[in-house]
């Protein structure tokens, strides 16, 4: 991986990071029954501009996500285990970062996207879609739905936060 893209991969995840600790959005452990419904936006991690929606059926277990994702109408199944898991004190919460790449359909010029991920105590999800050096990238922010959320809510508060973050 390229230094350029080194720079964006981390930038797109503290960005998306940040947005979820930020807007009060992460969920804490000790919720009733977790939804496995994901809802969410896709965002330019370079200037942080919305470009989208995102959506999601995903479970993580014992660092393990695997589902179906659609960003901005591009759908792609999960099925990966974490590549690093820490624990941020500050935020009191376990982070699972997850790389990974789709080929076949997903590719575009030969190359395989590829998928950087950090989940926040097998909750809320945020990374970046990447395809190489000349390729624009695309973050993305997906919350887990509670009962009682509507999308447009949970769509509204994303939105909000990553303004923020300009």
């Amino acid at each position: 991986m390229s230094q350029d893209i080194s720079k964006t991969r981390r930038a797109a995840l503290k960005t998306g990071s940040a947005a979820l600790f930020g807007s009060g959005l992460v969920t804490r452990v000790g919720a009733a029954k977790p939804s496995n419904e994901y809802v969410g936006i896709v965002y330019d991690p370079q200037t942080k501009d919305y470009r989208g929606t995102a959506s999601g059926r995903i479970t993580e277990r014992h660092q393990n996500l695997v589902g179906k994702v659609d960003l901005n109408g591009q759908s792609f199944s999960i099925n990966q285990r974490a590549t690093n898991v820490a624990h941020n004190e500050h935020a009191n919460a376990t982070l699972s970062d997850f790389a990974f790449q789709k080929r076949g359909e997903h590719e575009r010029n030969n190359k395989p996207l590829q998928v950087y991920a950090t989940a926040v105590d097998g909750g809320n999800i945020s990374g970046i879609t990447d395809y190489g050096v000349n390729a624009p990238k695309r973050g993305f922010i997906l919350q887990r739905k509670e009962s009682g959320q509507s999308e447009s809510d949970i769509v509204d508060e994303l939105t909000s936060s990553l303004e923020r973050w300009k």
